[in-house]
């Protein structure tokens, strides 16, 4: 009976030894996503606001977002995008981590930023989603939001709804 227990306690033992190891490796690969994710959010959203071009946001899409958002609508909204903030002025920042999901289909590494940049007629904040396939970075979401682009009318509901500042 000693022995069992003895053998049960070296198992444990060994489950929890391997525990803290996967757990480090995790820390230390989210890191290092976080970091390769935030340089890459830096680098292609700038160059997407600075042309407003949707042939830009394509070249950088996951096969997930481009079986979900038609090219025809994309091209409309991003001529709308172009209309409404004009050029991009200001790349102020980028704020998110990643994501690292395990499960019996496999692990998907994702990563949520929202960017914000000062445009020509405007400022504005955009959640941009990665994912990542084969170690390479791609855009899976991607979300404009600007009081810029909220109809006329419903700019001055918002403004008129909000209590003076004291």
């Amino acid at each position: 009976m000693k022995k069992f227990f003895m053998g049960l306690g070296i198992v444990f033992l060994l489950i929890i030894i391997a525990g803290v190891i996967a757990f480090s490796l995790a820390a230390y690969s989210g890191t290092k996503l976080d970091k390769s994710s935030k340089i890459y959010v830096d680098e292609v959203a700038p160059t997407i606001f600075a042309s407003w071009n949707s042939q830009e946001l394509v070249n950088r899409a996951s096969p997930e977002l481009l079986k979900v958002v038609p090219l025809d609508k994309l091209d409309a909204t991003f001529h709308i995008l172009s209309e409404k903030l004009g050029k991009l002025k200001e790349y102020k920042e980028s704020k998110g981590d990643c994501h690292i999901d395990i499960s019996p289909s496999g692990k998907v590494v994702t990563a949520t930023y929202l960017v914000r940049a000062v445009f020509e007629k405007g400022d504005a904040e955009t959640k941009v989603i990665l994912i990542q396939h084969n170690n390479r970075w791609q855009i899976a979401g991607f979300f404009v939001d600007s009081e810029v682009l909220l109809l006329p009318d419903v700019r001055n509901v918002a403004k008129d709804s909000v209590p003076p500042a004291e």
